[in-house]
């Protein structure tokens, strides 16, 4: 073979191996980068709907069309649950006073005590919760309400509950609280906990341990800590 026939035949070598390169498909060829995992997310910010009024405890209150009451958790509760596995709600007709204990909320086999924002008759309850609780938290101001009470004033049942900015500000304490919260009761368990960005995960009740959920229930539901607590 001479010298022209010998470049003749790399450069159709050459030719030959371009074209296996972009023919055949790039993922045979190149290592496939690991698909990244997807993170947990911060809760969000705390928001509360106009006309809706708020309890220390958690609970919201708006004044139905009818009359009656609509209560639910707002969304820092439900944001820090995430997603409850049951809601134990109270029977029609029960009679219940300010601060007495309304409903349960189940967990992981744990549960946390809410408590009546307001005094009155239970009127109706939501039983889709009972079979799809998750509701409750994933549109705590929507579908995911509780219950109804009928109350004798509505005006005396109001006053002692937040509305506006007011309660959007007390909703911003109660996150900060968390954060500080947080590292008291798990110890260097607590960085985890947190999502990017510096905020508690989603859920991040459901990763508490033993110590961590009854030092929730006092220091963010109960009505006595509640009643020493700044407005």
């Amino acid at each position: 073979m001479n010298a022209t026939s010998l470049i003749l035949a790399l450069v159709a070598l050459g030719l030959a191996l371009l074209a296996l390169v972009f023919l055949l498909p790039r993922r045979n060829l190149l290592p496939r980068a690991p698909e990244p995992r997807p993170g947990v997310p911060g809760m969000r910010p705390p928001h509360l709907p106009s006309g809706t009024f708020l309890d220390a405890g958690h609970t919201w209150l708006r004044i139905a069309p009818d009359g009656s009451l609509r209560i639910g958790v707002d969304a820092f509760l439900a944001e820090a649950l995430g997603r409850v596995e049951r809601v134990h709600l109270p029977a029609p007709g029960r009679w219940v006073g300010r601060g007495e204990a309304l409903l349960e909320l189940e967990l992981g086999g744990r549960r946390l005590r809410l408590f009546s924002p307001v005094e009155g008759e239970v009127q109706r309850v939501n039983e889709a919760l009972e079979e799809q609780p998750g509701r409750l938290t994933d549109d705590p101001y929507g579908n995911g309400w509780a219950l109804t009470i009928w109350s004798r004033n509505h005006k005396a049942a109001i006053r002692p509950l937040k509305i506006g900015p007011v309660a959007v500000s007390f909703l911003r304490r109660e996150l900060e609280h968390l954060l500080d919260f947080l590292p008291r009761t798990e110890g260097r368990a607590a960085s985890p906990l947190l999502a990017d960005g510096g905020l508690p995960r989603r859920g991040v009740l459901a990763e508490l341990g033993e110590r961590g959920w009854p030092l929730f229930q006092q220091e963010f539901l109960d009505p006595v800590v509640r009643r020493a607590s700044p407005p």
